[in-house]
């Protein structure tokens, strides 16, 4: 392993997972709030006060769900970096991450599909870049998933067989 990968796998310390751990349980508590705030809107006040049904429509229930799957996300990033106890399970598992990564793909072919199937043209350029930067994501999560995998099987640093290539 070079240099640079060595200082990238070093541990940090308690002081910077503590403050990293904090910050993820804000965004997943924002993230949460605007889930219940906007569930209320629609299950609630909307259909009492204007007669507007929109819980079941499609639309809906993807906004509410991709909410509620950022919170998720963040509030157990930020449960395993605020365990003490975690020091020998890491951060993430491969499945979280393989998910996650499944996420932020079909996220941005929605996007991208949206953009190009309702003729929204002046939108083009930021579904196209919304689109690269998630695939990118999705593409290093997949990649971190399976370093992650090798790394707990005690695999790193030993040749990798043909399949894994």
């Amino acid at each position: 392993m070079n240099h640079t990968a060595n200082q990238l796998l070093r541990p940090a310390g308690r002081g910077y997972e503590i403050a990293l751990g904090l910050t993820t349980l804000l965004l997943g508590t924002t993230f949460g709030a605007l889930f219940v705030w906007l569930t209320y809107l629609v299950a609630w006040r909307n259909p009492s006060q204007f007669g507007i049904h929109d819980l079941f429509k499609l639309s809906t229930v993807f906004i509410l769900t991709t909410i509620l799957l950022i919170a998720v996300f963040f509030l157990r990033v930020a449960w395993r970096l605020l365990n003490a106890k975690r020091r020998d399970m890491g951060l993430l598992s491969p499945l979280f991450l393989r998910i996650w990564a499944v996420f932020f793909a079909t996220g941005s072919c929605a996007v991208l599909f949206t953009a190009a199937f309702t003729d929204v043209w002046y939108r083009a350029f930021q579904a196209w870049t919304t689109f690269l930067s998630s695939v990118t994501m999705a593409v290093a999560s997949f990649l971190l998933a399976r370093r992650r995998e090798r790394l707990v099987d005690g695999k790193i640093g030993q040749p990798s067989s043909g399949r894994d290539a």
